[in-house]
């Protein structure tokens, strides 16, 4: 089984790399990296971010979950993240979101607790404070924020979570520096003493963690990484959604290849309308699309705090289901919903003036056709919505 999970990771990865170029061009969900600088006096120093923003944020008008990753300067690291959010995101295994890194520049000095003589550091006080609140007055955010890090970046994350759990909601820590030989005189386990008194409370955090096996650094960093693992399943803790891996096969420098995927399905993986459930409701005809469409988006609200919206095509594809099945004031809502999440697109409105239409409100369906009209691109046929305006004109 081990080398099972081994193999599917290694032919994701290199599926990743041999289709870059392709994926750019024909899935791409990210726009291009633009950058930005913080003047933070915590840092005492002009920071440097890296951004991406999801392809429809201009047109949504839609809030956006936040991911963060440390080692911004790491371009290696850098492409194999991007290239892994923007394959999860146009999979829909992912929601959409403002990806941001964070470069560091002088050094990783900033992200080492262990050796640090205070509880907060400068860089920690940054983030939560500084870039926080850069980030929420220039772009729509939503409030949960999923952080990733290795090595000195995955202990910084896990320890920061416990000191500010409402700033770091999510922390994917890749082969984490919990743990150095005793000989290190400095180490005094500050980063699994202050997740032990973490798991306690009632907090509701997501934390994915793992580490190689095949490594020289993978040997110490193992210890560690099993005994948080012992930590978290004796503290019993239902409010605190986490998972473990062991990567067979992967070292401290390649299971950043396999962390970051599995971190981040991990990370959202109760927020997908699941595939399997939808081919049952609109091919075997079982359930109730509304019902359960409902009760995952409270699920969602439940787990994550917000209000992360499903994929657009969830909406459409049922709304599109009920109006077959003639249930028009189920496809009135879905396409409610459609339409919020896309503020200028012309195919939800149509169908909206489909619904309303087979309901009798002729002014209303009319409305929708001419505003599906006007957002057509250039060179679209307006033919068939102008004609259906003219059908309810005659009637």
């Amino acid at each position: 089984m081990q080398m099972r999970i081994k193999d599917v990771v290694v032919l994701i990865v290199v599926l990743f790399l041999a289709c870059k170029g392709v994926a750019q061009v024909e899935t791409a969900i990210l726009l291009p990296e633009k950058k930005d600088s913080i003047a933070s006096r915590y840092l005492d120093r002009k920071q440097e971010i890296l951004i991406h923003l999801p392809g429809s944020y201009a047109k949504s008008g839609l809030n956006y979950p936040v991911i963060v990753y440390l080692d911004g300067q790491d371009q290696g690291l850098k492409n194999l993240l991007i290239s892994n959010l923007d394959r999860l995101m146009y999979g829909r295994e992912i929601p959409e979101a403002i990806v941001i890194g964070i470069p560091h520049h002088h050094g990783r000095g900033d992200l080492s607790i262990e050796s640090a003589s205070e509880d907060t550091t400068p860089f920690m006080k940054f983030v939560t404070t500084e870039l926080i609140s850069f980030l929420d007055q220039n772009y729509r955010t939503l409030d949960f924020r999923t952080f990733i890090g290795h090595s000195l970046g995955g202990q910084f994350l896990a320890y920061s979570m416990t000191r500010y759990p409402d700033v770091f909601n999510a922390v994917i820590a890749i082969s984490p520096a919990l743990n150095y030989p005793d000989t290190e005189s400095w180490y005094k386990r500050k980063t699994l003493t202050a997740l032990e008194h973490f798991a306690q409370g009632k907090r509701h955090n997501h934390l994915y963690f793992c580490v190689g096996d095949a490594g020289f650094q993978d040997a110490g960093f193992k210890t560690g990484a099993e005994e948080l693992a012992a930590i978290l399943t004796n503290a019993n803790n239902s409010g605190l959604y986490w998972k473990f891996d062991v990567l067979p096969g992967f070292t401290h420098g390649s299971s950043p290849a396999a962390g970051i995927p599995m971190g981040l399905i991990q990370v959202f993986k109760y927020w997908p309308f699941l595939e399997t459930r939808s081919y049952e409701i609109l091919v075997k005809n079982q359930g109730s699309p509304l019902k359960e469409v409902l009760e995952q988006e409270a699920r969602i609200k439940d787990i994550y705090g917000v209000d992360i919206p499903l994929p657009r095509s969830v909406y459409w594809q049922f709304g599109k289901y009920e109006l077959g099945k003639g249930n028009y004031d189920n496809a009135v809502k879905f396409f409610e919903k459609n339409m919020a999440l896309d503020k200028n697109g012309s195919t939800p409105r149509s169908l909206m003036g489909d619904a309303l239409a087979k309901m009798g409100k002729k002014e209303a369906a009319k409305k929708y056709y001419q505003e599906a009209i006007n957002l057509l691109k250039e060179g679209e046929s307006r033919k068939e919505l102008e004609e259906k305006i003219k059908q309810l004109d005659g009637n």
